[in-house]
């Protein structure tokens, strides 16, 4: 039991997408601390941060692609289903960028910080994780074309 826990532990570490959905997790949950927008609502207010933790739906949001990216890591058995709850998690990220600059609307003054970095990054790991599992599945389809 514990040799066949290795083993699998050790397939699931040897495929590049399981490090890109970690570093995509670890992106997400790093937008809960770190500030997306800096600024001030009103003119005679003092400036606030703006990030995960700010606005319920984008908590929610954050929160579901961050446990869905550490989720697909342990769905490596089924590539297609990998793939394709990867594509939706990919969308949501890319809604969550929307729903950020949305939400900035409501400063009269402010900036982006540098720790927007992190929010941006998160659909790029996802898309190299997606195609990282895309390749993995065209090679299993070659190699069964030439059984």
């Amino acid at each position: 039991c514990l040799l066949t826990l290795n083993f699998k532990l050790k397939i699931m570490l040897q495929r590049i997408q399981t490090i890109w959905f970690i570093i995509a997790a670890a992106c997400t949950f790093a937008t809960f601390k770190c500030a997306f927008y800096s600024g001030s609502v009103s003119a005679t207010s003092p400036a606030t941060d703006f990030n995960a933790s700010s606005y319920f739906l984008i908590t929610i949001l954050t929160s579901a692609i961050g446990m869905l990216s550490l989720v697909l890591i342990f769905l490596y058995g089924n590539r297609k289903q990998q793939f394709k709850i990867s594509i939706l998690n990919l969308v949501a990220s890319l809604g969550l960028i929307a729903l950020y600059f949305w939400r900035t609307n409501q400063f009269v003054s402010g900036a982006i910080t540098i720790f927007a970095i992190f929010t941006f990054a998160i659909p790029v790991f996802l898309f190299l994780a997606t195609r990282a599992i895309w390749k993995d599945e065209q090679l299993i389809k070659s190699v069964d074309r030439l059984r």
